[in-house]
Protein backbone atom coordinates (compact mmCIF):
# COMPACT_ATOMS: atom_id res chain seq x y z
CA UNK A 1 0.00 0.00 0.00
CA UNK A 2 1.61 3.14 -1.49
CA UNK A 3 1.16 6.24 0.34
CA UNK A 4 0.98 7.88 -3.19
CA UNK A 5 -2.78 6.10 -3.62
CA UNK A 6 -3.93 6.72 -0.20
CA UNK A 7 -6.44 9.69 -0.14
CA UNK A 8 -5.74 12.05 2.69
CA UNK A 9 -9.18 13.45 4.07
CA UNK A 10 -10.29 15.26 7.33
CA UNK A 11 -13.45 13.60 8.91
CA UNK A 12 -16.02 15.15 10.73
CA UNK A 13 -17.96 12.88 13.50
CA UNK A 14 -19.59 13.03 16.44
CA UNK A 15 -18.37 10.82 18.94
CA UNK A 16 -20.78 8.72 21.49
CA UNK A 17 -20.90 9.85 25.31
CA UNK A 18 -21.86 8.62 28.81
CA UNK A 19 -22.35 9.82 31.93
CA UNK A 20 -22.50 8.36 35.35
CA UNK A 21 -24.05 9.47 38.62
CA UNK A 22 -27.61 9.94 39.71
CA UNK A 23 -29.37 12.98 38.29
CA UNK A 24 -33.20 13.71 36.92
CA UNK A 25 -33.97 13.60 33.36
CA UNK A 26 -33.59 17.23 33.12
CA UNK A 27 -30.55 17.46 34.63
CA UNK A 28 -29.16 14.99 32.21
CA UNK A 29 -30.81 16.32 29.66
CA UNK A 30 -29.32 19.77 30.34
CA UNK A 31 -25.76 18.23 30.08
CA UNK A 32 -26.31 16.31 27.36
CA UNK A 33 -27.67 19.19 25.02
CA UNK A 34 -24.76 21.39 25.80
CA UNK A 35 -22.23 19.46 25.13
CA UNK A 36 -20.46 19.41 21.93
CA UNK A 37 -19.78 16.41 20.39
CA UNK A 38 -18.17 17.37 16.61
CA UNK A 39 -14.32 16.04 16.51
CA UNK A 40 -11.73 16.65 13.36
CA UNK A 41 -9.38 13.71 12.31
CA UNK A 42 -7.35 14.01 9.95
CA UNK A 43 -5.79 10.70 8.37
CA UNK A 44 -5.43 8.70 5.16
CA UNK A 45 -8.63 7.07 3.75
CA UNK A 46 -8.03 3.42 4.21
CA UNK A 47 -11.76 1.89 3.59
CA UNK A 48 -15.05 3.46 3.22
CA UNK A 49 -18.35 1.45 3.12
CA UNK A 50 -21.89 1.70 3.82
CA UNK A 51 -21.42 0.52 8.28
CA UNK A 52 -18.01 2.72 8.80
CA UNK A 53 -15.03 4.92 7.69
CA UNK A 54 -11.26 3.53 8.30
CA UNK A 55 -8.64 6.19 8.59
CA UNK A 56 -4.52 5.76 9.39
CA UNK A 57 -2.46 8.84 10.82
CA UNK A 58 0.13 6.99 10.15
CA UNK A 59 2.12 5.37 7.21
CA UNK A 60 5.15 3.46 7.30
CA UNK A 61 7.88 3.60 4.50
CA UNK A 62 5.98 2.51 1.63
CA UNK A 63 6.01 -1.06 3.58
CA UNK A 64 2.06 -0.88 4.02
CA UNK A 65 2.37 -0.57 7.15
CA UNK A 66 -0.27 1.90 9.60
CA UNK A 67 -0.04 3.35 12.43
CA UNK A 68 -2.82 4.94 14.63
CA UNK A 69 -5.83 3.81 12.66
CA UNK A 70 -9.62 4.73 13.33
CA UNK A 71 -12.67 3.21 12.35
CA UNK A 72 -15.88 5.59 12.65
CA UNK A 73 -19.45 4.22 12.01
CA UNK A 74 -21.26 5.99 8.78
CA UNK A 75 -23.77 7.14 11.33
CA UNK A 76 -21.40 9.44 13.61
CA UNK A 77 -19.66 10.75 10.27
CA UNK A 78 -21.35 14.45 9.55
CA UNK A 79 -18.22 15.06 6.69
CA UNK A 80 -15.60 14.15 4.98
CA UNK A 81 -13.17 16.47 3.38
CA UNK A 82 -10.74 15.04 0.43
CA UNK A 83 -7.26 17.17 1.09
CA UNK A 84 -4.75 18.35 -1.63
CA UNK A 85 -1.74 16.90 -1.33
CA UNK A 86 1.10 18.94 -0.98
CA UNK A 87 4.46 18.76 -3.48
CA UNK A 88 7.55 16.36 -2.03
Amino acid sequence: MSRKLLPKVEVEWHDTMGYDGWKSKEERLDVVRETNTLHRSLGYLLEHTDKYICIAMSLGDDTGTTGETLRIPIGCVEHINKLKRGKK
